[in-house]
């Protein structure tokens, strides 16, 4: 059931940062007026039944996603994101801080990186492109998962001032 929380889209100087590291191929959790790279995969789409090996001239796919929040979406999009990697898609998703049962079934062990965002309530933005009036109510971390990655998941806390300063460099592929 989809909320009025699942419009909600990523701030630029978050998806900046992230994709300067990344260099995404694919948003995986769009809408055509939100998506964030050339390609990518809306709700009619359907990224829970269809592969994230979406690719405009670069191998392998690199996979990026902010999941709608409402239940059951992110251990649905933790548990897809897990079978991209095994199928060889590099996939980075920004979800809140919510260590429950999916998140030892599917990131524990599975995900290479779990990257606390400090400070960690991030102020994403409406559906119309403006600052929306609060934050999340839980920290956000980004999750990453790497093709071929095998051992621990890593967790560590990133700090903000970091990923805002990649996002001054910032140029589109």
């Amino acid at each position: 059931m989809a909320s009025e929380g699942d419009e909600y889209r990523t701030p630029k100087w978050l998806f900046r940062g992230l994709d300067s590291e990344f260099r995404f191929t694919v948003d995986v959790a769009a809408t055509t007026a939100s998506a964030l790279t050339p390609l990518f995969i809306d709700k009619k789409t359907d990224a829970l039944n269809q592969t994230w090996d979406i690719r405009s001239g670069h191998s392998p796919a690199r996979a990026y996603c902010n999941p709608p929040y409402s239940q059951p979406n992110i251990p649905l999009f933790l548990e897809r994101a897990y079978g991209q990697m095994l199928l060889g898609v590099l996939s980075v998703l920004v979800v809140p801080l919510d260590p429950t049962k999916a998140w030892k079934k599917w990131i524990d062990g599975k995900a290479a990186e779990v990257r606390i965002l400090v400070p960690g309530r991030v102020q994403f933005m409406n559906a119309d492109g403006g600052l929306s009036g609060n934050s999340s109510t839980k920290s956000t971390c980004v999750i990453v998962y790497r093709p071929g990655y095998q051992g621990p998941t890593n967790i560590w806390f990133w700090d903000r001032s970091l990923i805002e300063e990649k996002a001054k460099g910032w140029k589109p592929v």
